[in-house]
């Protein structure tokens, strides 16, 4: 008898919980486009514990954009009569997983005219630029411009430098990614290029493995900043 009595008291209070209005209980929270209510059914010392209901449709949470910086610093040590005054910043912005990064930013202290621009293998520059090593190529194409089908996932194309040696630099790539995987750039190295990139139409064997863009003349970690 007295379990009845107590599932008839739970009832009571569930239809009653069911029935009443938005009340100190209930948290709400407004996200951009619908809210979301949380209300706490208080339990019965000795029998239940508290009950935190929380009535949705199915709800997609807003994701923040991954973001990543390169500071790029002069790095060939060869002697490149651009290297000593080359530097940047880059920043790239992935707005969710798969789609396309911006790359956005400014280099200076580079001849006028065209420049390869690459992520390098390796996120390492106590020897300069060169101990960043060979383009990143997880899938081992051949390097290419970055609209062919097949190219190394670093291969960024080229960068222009005004008569004043800035590069702005504004562009979508749909094949790096900030959120890791076979294509993640975080922790590996942007390098500019003294030389224009062939992207792999040259007539010899160093254009499908450089595209011929000549020394490194300064080069940054791709680090990430959320």
């Amino acid at each position: 008898m007295a379990l009845l009595l107590v599932l008839m008291a739970l009832a009571s209070l569930a239809t009653a919980a069911d029935d009443a209005p938005p009340s100190k209980d209930v948290e709400t929270f407004e996200p951009k486009d619908r809210s979301l209510f949380v209300r706490n059914i208080p339990g019965i010392n000795g029998f239940s514990s508290n009950i935190y209901e929380i009535p949705m449709h199915p709800y997609h949470f807003d994701l923040q954009p991954l973001q990543a910086l390169s500071v790029l610093s002069a790095g060939c040590g060869g002697g490149e009569a651009d290297c000593a005054a080359c530097s940047g910043e880059i920043v790239f912005t992935q707005p969710s997983p798969g789609a396309p990064v911006l790359v956005m930013g400014n280099v200076t202290g580079l001849a006028a005219g065209m420049h390869g621009f690459h992520v390098h293998l390796r996120g390492d520059m106590r020897m300069g630029c060169e101990s960043a090593g060979p383009h990143f190529n997880p899938y081992l194409h051949r390097h290419g411009a970055p609209q062919d089908p097949m190219r190394h996932v670093g291969d960024l194309g080229n960068i222009k430098a005004g008569d004043d040696g800035v590069a702005r630099v504004e562009f979508l790539d749909p094949i790096i990614s900030l959120t890791g995987g076979p294509r993640g750039i975080v922790g590996r190295t942007l390098v500019v290029h003294a030389g224009q990139d062939d992207l792999g139409r040259g007539h010899d064997k160093e254009s499908i493995v450089t595209g011929n863009s000549g020394a490194m003349v300064c080069c940054g970690v791709i680090g990430y900043l959320n």
